[in-house]
């Protein structure tokens, strides 16, 4: 059984048979094995001393059974919720996403989760595309980095919906020019597509319409990117007797999504759990630091994998 790094008693009294979604996984990377069944968060753990610590053991009931409600889908927060802004979480999520089937999966269920979460991981999926617009167009760059200031406190909600609606209607324009051709989605729409959808998915509009679709959006961003990438790697080919252009985009698309994960799980490590919002020279540091953690618990899965194997 895969507890992405958690202790197998503080896993068994958080999730137990319960499927691992995000906020039970964060919930129980923050907890300490001696106090998992009561509840404390592991930085009240460190802060007693060794003997209030020995009376809590002493005084534990093993009856607590965590909330699958506990964190509220708009409002949630790791560090408010967890008690814990360590890389602890960040890893134990880190893994958990490099076990979902796919990007598009982890990125729905982490936005569900925590919106903001969720649109920082996704803009980092469309940053991988967005190499593919064309250098005049820069409404899906600008949508990206304003959605990535709006998480971290730099960009106003009217700011984030003006850019995220220039990038839409981009989109929307560009598309229709293609509405008559056997292969509308050229790579440079769904580069613009995945940019739109990263956007769209931290609009705070008050349209219903956009509220449901905000985990949509998220998700999408996904499998826009994996589509566009999938599309450059396929390129002029055409069908012929010994190429099904269709068949082979299907195929790269889904191995695109699945090495996606491993961008969301780069961007959750680098993800300012609580903290106060980031300079972009703090950001560009803790990349490094990032990168190395990550590494760590990307090895992990896929040693656990290759003993199920």
């Amino acid at each position: 059984m895969n507890t992405f790094g958690i202790d197998p008693r503080v896993w068994k009294a958080v999730v137990g048979s319960q499927e691992p979604t995000p906020d039970l996984v964060a919930l129980a990377a923050s907890m300490c094995p001696e106090v998992a069944n009561d509840g404390m968060s592991r930085k009240e753990w460190d802060a007693l001393s060794a003997k209030e610590r020995d009376k809590l053991k002493a005084e534990i009931s093993f009856t607590w059974e965590p909330h699958a409600s506990l964190f509220s889908t708009e409002s949630s927060d790791i560090a408010s919720q967890c008690n814990v802004p360590s890389a602890q979480v960040r890893n134990a999520l880190a893994q958990w996403t490099m076990a979902q089937r796919n990007a598009s999966d982890a990125l729905e269920s982490l936005g569900q989760w925590d919106r903001k979460l969720g649109v920082w991981c996704a803009c980092a999926v469309a940053e991988t595309v967005l190499q593919y617009v064309p250098a005049k167009e820069n409404a899906p760059g600008i949508a990206i980095k304003t959605a990535r200031d709006w998480v971290e406190g730099y960009a106003t909600d009217k700011e984030l919906e003006k850019a995220a609606d220039r990038a839409q209607r981009l989109f929307i324009s560009r598309y229709e020019r293609f509405d008559d051709n056997d292969e509308p989605y050229v790579p440079a729409l769904g580069a613009m597509d995945a940019a739109r959808s990263a956007a769209l998915g931290a609009s705070p509009s008050p349209s219903p319409q956009r509220i449901r679709m905000r985990f949509h959006w998220i998700e999408w961003t996904a499998d826009a990117a994996s589509r566009t990438l999938a599309l450059v790697e396929v390129g002029d080919r055409v069908d012929s007797r010994t190429f099904d252009r269709h068949f082979h985009l299907t195929q790269i698309q889904k191995k695109e999504n699945r090495r996606l994960r491993e961008v969301v799980a780069g961007a959750i490590m680098e993800y300012a759990v609580g903290g106060p919002a980031r300079s972009s020279r703090g950001l560009t540091a803790n990349r490094t630091v990032a990168a190395g953690v990550f590494g760590v618990a990307v090895g992990a899965v896929a040693m656990h994998l290759a003993r199920r194997t």
